[in-house]
């Protein structure tokens, strides 16, 4: 279980990190857009749609390969059945909801700024 769950925050860790440093490296596209004349709202939904849509692919993917390779592991699992929804949905939910916060951060961050500040950078 201990080991589940440092699994489990290490990965929510690089998803944030990930969604991090791409939020950091469109700061200049939102530049663009927000000069184009794209509200903030916008570009927090524009920014937060592609992280959910990358988000849920590789939730899905993991959820799949996880269900194909949940047979192997009924040898250690004690008191749970390899396809208990509680322990599917549970990390799912939670890696979402930290690439939804990782990927909100700087969205919000790059829309505050000044379209100009944004395109000379």
């Amino acid at each position: 279980m201990k080991s589940a769950l440092l699994v489990l925050v290490i990965t929510c860790a690089n998803i944030a990190g990930l969604f991090l440093s791409r939020g950091a490296a469109r700061r200049r596209e939102l530049g663009v857009r927000a000069a184009l004349g794209a509200g903030r709202g916008s570009l927090e939904r524009l920014v937060l749609g592609q992280a959910l849509r990358l988000a849920a692919a590789g939730i899905v993917a993991g959820g799949v390969v996880g269900m194909a390779l949940a047979g192997a592991s009924r040898k250690v699992l004690f008191g749970v059945g390899p396809y208990d929804p509680w322990n599917l949905a549970m990390p799912a939910a939670l890696l979402l909801l930290a690439a939804l916060a990782a990927a909100w951060w700087p969205a919000r961050r790059a829309t505050r700024i000044d379209p100009m500040t944004a395109l000379r950078s």
